[in-house]
């Protein structure tokens, strides 16, 4: 049979001690794995097969050595965020329970009484880039509950959170439009359906409109409501057809350059050449599959789910306990990528 990989093993193969691969592992209060042995101590447990024995971790630690992560499972985008969190989480021994709400389904209580039962460490949501409800807030901080947000905006410093510079993304997709001498764009606001803008929608037309007076230009918002096509096309032909060409179209939500896309192929336009379209909040896995594919700025979902279970690690290991005072300590800025759709 063959010999069980065991953590003495893992620290031989990653050169560093077995108290450290014990700390990795059991994310122990006040011991600090650097970003070096840490890689090195992952690459040795992928390298060898290493698995934690779970159960005998959780009557030593009295931890379950599971999260849970909680969102809509209808979006794909939420989905990626999963893939980084398992990214980060398996080779830190923990397992990810994917509590995942149905549509039209808000209720999280049960978030909380799984906590309180021992069966989960610490909570993973994405949220609306908007304010979190107070009540969930409440309840978090009322069992002391390790808790990360993602794209969440909390009320109160002391809850953790992860999100990207969405102001900051249309500004570079503004540069790489101008730089490859695009028309000066248009702004598509797609509105969501059912409630109001998000503060991640208002800081991207606000960016927008920034940019374009800085350039000497008059910014032109076309505000749409978010519904399907079978609903909208009307409304999508008659806009394309009134616009003078070549035109540059910058939409904030992807959906907005899909519509622009089907209206075109109707009228007979080139892309690339009487119109020219980019997304400011897409995934490079879906900008690839339109043809031609779509320049976008890709929320970088899966990088996100990383840093989130980080945070989750350290909070779980009372780290961060201290920099609870300051807002910018427990918050994590991760940036946007341009997809260029050359690759």
């Amino acid at each position: 049979m063959r010999k069980r990989v065991t953590a003495s093993d893992v620290a031989s193969q990653a050169g560093v001690s077995r108290s450290l691969v014990s700390a990795f592992l059991n994310n122990t209060p006040g011991i600090t794995v650097s970003a070096e042995n840490r890689a090195a101590i992952t690459n040795a447990i992928r390298e060898l097969g290493y698995t934690v024995n779970v159960q005998a971790q959780s009557i030593k630690t009295g931890r379950s050595n599971c999260i849970a992560v909680y969102g809509d499972v209808y979006n794909a985008l939420f989905l990626q965020m999963v893939e980084g969190i398992q990214r980060a989480s398996g080779p830190a021994g923990y397992h990810v329970l994917l509590y995942g709400q149905g549509r039209n389904v808000e209720s999280r209580e049960g978030l909380t009484a799984l906590y309180r039962q021992g069966r989960i460490d610490g909570v993973i949501t994405l949220d609306f880039p908007d304010l979190l409800a107070p009540a969930w807030e409440e309840a978090v901080r009322e069992w002391g509950m390790p808790y990360v947000t993602v794209e969440g905006i909390p009320a109160s410093s002391g809850i953790l959170a992860v999100e990207t510079d969405y102001a900051a993304s249309i500004r570079q997709a503004l540069e790489f439009m101008e730089a490859e001498g695009w028309p000066s764009p248009v702004y598509l606001n797609v509105l969501p359906s059912g409630r109001p803008q998000t503060r991640g929608d208002r800081q991207r037309l606000m960016a927008y409109e920034n940019w374009m007076r800085e350039k000497g230009r008059q910014p032109q918002v076309y505000p749409v409501p978010d519904e399907p096509w079978s609903l909208r096309s009307g409304w999508w032909r008659e806009w394309l057809a009134g616009r003078e060409l070549p035109l540059g179209v910058l939409s904030n939500w992807s959906r907005g350059a899909l519509h622009v896309y089907r209206a075109a192929h109707e009228q007979g336009l080139r892309i690339g050449r009487e119109l020219f379209v980019m997304s400011a909040d897409d995934t490079e896995r879906v900008s690839r599959l339109m043809i031609p594919a779509v320049p976008c700025m890709e929320v970088p979902y899966g990088e996100m789910g990383e840093a989130a279970f980080m945070l989750l690690l350290q909070a779980m290991a009372h780290r961060v306990e201290a920099a609870k005072e300051t807002e910018t300590e427990v918050r994590r800025v991760v940036e946007a990528r341009l997809f260029t759709g050359k690759e």
